[in-house]
């Protein structure tokens, strides 16, 4: 059924984004028609291990480019920053940095990926509590 706009177009169909369209993708491609338990369970480790490879990916890639247009020195981001050439000041910031990218990332594919799964499945993902 088509959902309205929210500018008051109404018949306006929604679809899922690309994320969310990858994740259902994965559940059709996964899912069996009355799954047990631990094949819910199993299944929804695969979606969300897949969801969390995916993020950490585009995370590493966001964090590098803003890392590269916010950063006071010239430098790339540290590939290793236990690397003598760099200081400890750029070590520690880059550490912060890739760990609060990470963190957000996680929590976006953890939140996409249950949508997802609701969406696929009707139903919440194993282990997560029910509106």
């Amino acid at each position: 059924m088509p959902q309205a706009d929210p500018n008051g177009a109404a018949g306006v169909a929604r679809r899922p984004g690309g994320y969310v369209q990858l994740m259902m993708f994965l559940l059709n491609f996964l899912h069996s028609p009355k799954p047990d338990g631990r094949a819910a369970r199993v299944e929804w480790k695969v979606v969300s291990t897949a969801s969390g490879l995916l993020a950490g990916a585009v995370a590493r890639k966001a964090v590098a480019w803003a890392w590269g247009r916010m950063s006071p020195t010239d430098h790339e981001p540290p590939l290793n920053p236990a690397d003598r050439d760099v200081g400890w000041g750029e070590a520690i910031s880059w550490s912060i940095a890739a760990g609060v990218g990470m963190g957000v990332a996680r929590v976006v594919s953890d939140r996409l990926a249950a949508g997802g799964w609701e969406l696929a499945t009707g139903q919440p993902p194993p282990g997560v509590r029910p509106r």
